[in-house]
């Protein structure tokens, strides 16, 4: 980006922490490194989404979903629907109503 200034700041907080961080507008995103569990994420889930953002897989930049056997989430960002977008960190535009 040129021209454009960038402020990376650590947020002290694991997967669920961070990603409350961006539903508050305390950053533009959380980023989730490693697996979670499920139940790690869950209620962040809830709080992004209440607030108009949602949490995207890193690999598939889709929604991510608890459909999986393991119980754990891969690598993921949570983020208003206009920060994915303007990361390229999301494949389609906002689904209204999509369940987990």
């Amino acid at each position: 980006m040129t021209g454009a200034a960038c402020q990376i700041i650590a947020v002290p907080e694991v997967g669920g922490g961070r990603i409350c961080a961006a539903a508050e507008g305390l950053v533009d995103i959380g980023v989730v490194e490693r697996p979670f569990s499920h139940w790690d994420l869950a209620a962040a889930h809830a709080v992004i989404k209440a607030a108009g953002g949602e949490i995207v897989d890193a690999t598939t930049k889709e929604p991510i979903s608890y459909a999986n056997p393991e119980l754990s989430l891969t690598p993921c960002f949570g983020a208003s629907h206009e920060t994915l977008k303007l990361l390229g960190l999301s494949n389609d535009s906002p689904r209204v109503g999509r369940t987990m």
